[in-house]
Formats: structure tokens, sequence, C-alpha cells
């Protein structure tokens, strides 16, 4: 039988691609993927055959609202996560969260990455499943393997054992406290708004949630050995390619 699922990032091409990638398997297979997806993207996905629907503005509209260049704000999103979270997701995120939820309709999951918030807002407010999609394993937060950089130096390095993963454990739960601190008050507004009670967890790197119907972790297991502590539903897919300027498909 055929289901519609949407597939949400608000990301750049790398976000992008590997869900072109995945609406193309789902099509393949008999369902209807509709890409949930900054303006920007939208010609790209109906390129590569697949429906899409705005639910983030164009780059240059974000650039215009912030006063810069689209080359400066990409520049200072990548450099300052906290600017992009604050400026970008939390002040686009009622809108986001309304153009989610028409587009859900009718819809029997949502697959979404991790920073597209209102994928969680709009799952929980029409009780249908939510799929994460981790695009690298850095995002998995798992102690065994933690992140590796410079905004998670305190994090213990390799080779990790019971003590450092017992380090690691606290240390995360002090990052995920902060973020908490930071970012809820705002999603909460959202969520109230959409009837829902407060976030209960970390936005970002808190782990895949353990009862999540599925995780996908979309890389292969040839860059990242999967840690004895990743959830029971994490399935690690291999890489998702999808490789074309355009969309379209494109001559050798």
């Amino acid at each position: 039988m055929s289901k519609k699922i949407i597939l949400a990032t608000i990301g750049s091409l790398g976000d992008l691609h590997p869900f072109i990638a995945l609406g193309l398997a789902l099509k393949a297979r008999g369902h209807r993927p509709v890409l949930a997806v900054p303006k920007s993207n939208v010609e790209k996905v109906e390129n590569a055959g697949l429906e899409a629907a705005p639910i983030f503005p164009t780059f240059q509209e974000i650039g215009a609202m912030l006063g810069m260049s689209e080359e400066a704000a990409t520049l200072k999103m990548f450099r300052d996560p906290d600017f992009l979270i604050r400026r970008l997701m939390l002040h686009y995120l009622p809108a986001s969260t309304e153009a989610l939820d028409k587009l859900a309709d009718g819809a029997s999951a949502i697959v979404s990455t991790m920073f597209a918030f209102a994928s969680a807002i709009v799952a929980e407010k029409r009780r249908i499943p939510l799929i994460e999609a981790v695009l690298q394993p850095f995002s998995m937060m798992s102690p065994l393997d933690p992140p590796r950089s410079h905004e998670f130096w305190m994090l213990a390095r390799p080779p990790i054992g019971p003590v450092k993963a017992a380090y690691d454990r606290m240390e995360m739960a002090f990052i995920r406290t902060e973020l908490r601190r930071r970012y809820n008050t705002r999603i909460n507004r959202v969520r109230a708004a959409h009837g829902l009670g407060p976030l209960g967890r970390a936005p970002i790197f808190a782990g895949p949630r353990a009862d999540a119907p599925l995780v996908l972790g979309m890389w292969s297991e040839a860059l990242a050995p999967r840690p004895a502590d990743y959830p029971p539903n994490t399935v690690i897919t291999g890489f998702p390619v999808f490789d074309s300027d355009t969309g379209a498909p494109e001559m050798l």
C-alpha cells in the first residue's frame, strides 16, 4: 500500500542530497515521498522527479533578514552554531511548523534531520511516527564514540573504557542541560500554540530516542563501526548517494 512520507530537512546540500536519494528509493518502492525543504531547494527536488514543498525561506531571504550577503550569512552560520539556532531556526520555527503541519495532512510518517525542529512538533501533534535520520556518527552523541571537535573539547579521547564512558555521560548531561536552558523556552511557545506541553529533552545533541520507531544512521560502518550503546532501533543504512547539480539526471 502506497504511503505518503514526509522527508524534512532545512540544511545545506549535504543534508538535501541524502534525502533526495532516500526519496527516490521510497518512490521506487511505490510510496509517495514529499520533501519539506527550504524554498531554494524545491526546484532541485522536483527536477529529480519528487514532490517538494517549502517549509523554510530561500537562502537569499535569510541573508536579507540578517542584513548580510548570502555568503557572509553562510559563513557566520558555520562558525557560530548558537547564531544559527537563535537567529534562524528559532526565528522561523513558528512559520516552519505551520507549513509542515499543513503538508503532513494524510502522512503516515515524518523522516527528519536533527535541526528540523518543526518535525517533532508536527509528528507529536498529529500522532504519526517520527523517524530520526542521523547524517553523521557525530550526532549520535555516544559516550563510547564521542564527538571530536573543538566545541566538545571536554569529552574524553579514545580509547574509551568504563571510566571515560561514565565521565562522558556526565559531561553530555551538562551539555544537554545547557541546550535546554538556551533554546527550549522559545520552542515551548510554538509547542503550546499547537496544543503540546513543554519539550522534555534537549532540542539537539540529545541522541536518538530509544522509543522512536526507527533511527536511520545514514553512513557506512566502514567509516564508523557501530558502538555497543546505539539504540536497538538504529539501522545503519550505508551512504544514500545522489549526485546532480540541477537535480535532473546528468550526462557524464
